[in-house]
């Protein structure tokens, strides 16, 4: 049976992003092998889709005339607000159901002062879709305590980076010769946005530790963010410069390969949230992440990746330890194994809740 799905989603190429990349993958195996598939996405001019699939630009007022000839038997919305309300009126008026994703990163980054109003309005319009996804149990606590009365599923994540080690000796000289990185030092690599909620500043404490600590060791910035200023002024202040590198956004992801094949460990400090795609393209590597202790997690400490106490003097000597562990190596293949699942596997799953969402709904 064939299935035609639309993905809506606020965030789409050539803006980088989680959910960009999310929405891409879900298209594309959908495509591939379930039946047609089309993307919804905000008009973003001067950029050329290319896709063996539809993706539909249009302001939000206008998508229901332009997508009044598509045949599709389910919706499914990837941001709170934005084309979220029209493809819910537009479920209903064409009488299928329509399902949603909540990601982390929209509760937490809700200033605090502004939650409750914020989730107030996402509750209204969610309460009116026929199930909701989300990636952390926390998260179904959070939705529940909110006033979400329908069904929660959670759904994993994937990765789509895929890598030829015959490339990594190459790619390896290209990065140190790139960034001026001693042949012996460790790599430590975050890929994320650059904000102060994420727990940034714990980070650059523990590597002034590591300097404490006379460690060789090459920190990489991957991302942008309202933060990045204050964080080069404590890079400066804290003689860190000769030891801390901030790439900006690499929107190549072959050019992001490159970064994670060199990595030695991916820190992650976020004190909310260890389930992100950099951690499970990280993995794709065979590199293992630092995250936090008492988040909720894909990471197992020793297993497939390390955690860490939620200080920054825990987190230097984490680094240090799992740097040294003999069975680094080991790690790092479970990491690959258990973390870097493909999206055409994961996509073989979303279809089947779908297909007992639409019998559901008849």
């Amino acid at each position: 049976m064939n299935l035609n799905t639309m993905q809506f989603t606020e965030k789409y190429f050539p803006e980088i992003g989680e959910v960009s990349i999310i929405v891409d993958n879900y298209a594309y195996w959908l495509n591939q092998k379930h039946g047609k598939s089309i993307i919804v996405a905000p008009v973003h001019n001067d950029y050329l889709d290319n896709k063996p699939f539809s993706v539909v630009r249009s302001k939000a007022k206008n998508l229901k005339d332009v997508l009044k000839k598509q045949k599709c038997d389910i919706i499914h919305f990837h941001s709170p607000l934005g084309n979220g309300e029209v493809a819910v009126k537009l479920a209903s008026d064409w009488k299928i159901p329509v399902v949603t994703t909540f990601y982390p990163q929209y509760y937490y980054g809700i200033k605090e002062r502004l939650r409750n109003r914020y989730m107030k309005k996402y509750i209204q319009l969610f309460n009116n879709v026929d199930c909701l996804f989300t990636t952390t149990p926390m998260m179904i606590d959070i939705l529940q305590y909110y006033g979400y009365q329908k069904e929660i599923r959670l759904i994993k994540g994937g990765s789509d980076l895929a890598y030829d080690d015959k490339n990594r000796t190459k790619d390896k000289d290209y990065i140190d010769h790139l960034h001026n990185i001693n042949v012996d030092a460790n790599i430590l690599l975050y890929v994320g946005t650059l904000s102060w909620d994420r727990n940034l500043r714990l980070l650059l404490e523990a590597l002034a530790n590591l300097i404490d600590f006379r460690q060789n060791f090459k920190m990489i910035f991957i991302g942008e963010g309202p933060a990045r200023n204050e964080m080069v002024k404590f890079v400066n202040e804290n003689q860190l410069s000769k030891y801390v590198v901030f790439v900006g956004e690499v929107t190549d992801r072959l050019q992001l390969m490159k970064y994670y094949a060199q990595a030695n460990l991916l820190v992650y400090p976020l004190p909310y949230d260890s389930t992100a795609l950099a951690i499970r393209e990280a993995a794709s590597f065979n590199c293992p992440s630092l995250a936090l202790k008492d988040v909720t997690s894909i990471i197992k400490d020793n297993y497939n990746g390390y955690l860490s106490e939620n200080n920054s003097l825990s987190y230097a000597q984490r680094i240090i330890s799992s740097l040294n562990e003999r069975n680094k190596e080991r790690v790092g293949f479970t990491a690959n194994e258990t973390l870097a699942i493909s999206y055409e596997k994961l996509v073989d799953e979303l279809s089947g809740h779908y297909f007992e969402i639409i019998k559901a709904s008849k």
